[in-house]
This record gives structure tokens, C-alpha cells and sequence, in this order.
């Protein structure tokens, strides 16, 4: 990884290498969804802060939180673990 690639990709990759750490599937389950709820308060934090006009150029974009919303989303789809708390 580079500091060229989108901040989601980085961030990402950092995701999976915790992830192959999980002992369970639900363990698995607990950090992507506790990380999901992260990043969706974190992207209402940032349209707050739009609305107010604070958003920094150099910081993340909406582009950065809908991409990383969405490959936590993707993850925690595709491991079918019913059942965990």
C-alpha cells in the first residue's frame, strides 16, 4: 500500500490483517460490525461538519466513508454467521 491509494483501501487492507487474527467467525462478526457502527457515526460526524462547511480538503471525503461503509458491509455479508451476539 501506498499513501497514493484511497484512504479506504488502506484502511481496508489494516482491517483484514486484524481480522485474520479472529480466533471465530463470530469474533469475526463482533469487529466488523463494532467497526461499521464506527465508521457510520464517524460519516455522520463528517455531514455535520459539511453542513457547518468545516470539512477540510485534505481530510476524508464522503467518497472515503461510503467506500469503507461499504467494505465493512461487503465483509460481514459474505461470512454468514448466524447466531453470534
Amino acid at each position: 500500500m501506498t499513501a497514493t491509494e484511497p484512504r479506504s483501501q488502506r484502511y481496508l487492507a489494516r482491517l483484514d490483517a486484524v481480522l485474520t487474527q479472529a480466533q471465530t467467525d463470530c469474533e469475526v462478526a463482533r469487529i466488523l460490525t463494532r467497526e461499521l457502527n464506527r465508521w457510520e457515526a464517524l460519516y455522520k460526524s463528517f455531514l455535520i461538519e459539511a453542513e457547518a462547511d468545516e470539512v477540510h480538503p485534505e481530510g476524508p471525503q464522503a467518497t472515503d466513508f461510503f467506500l469503507t461503509i461499504c467494505g465493512i458491509s461487503k465483509r460481514l455479508a459474505v461470512l454468514h454467521s448466524p447466531g453470534c451476539a
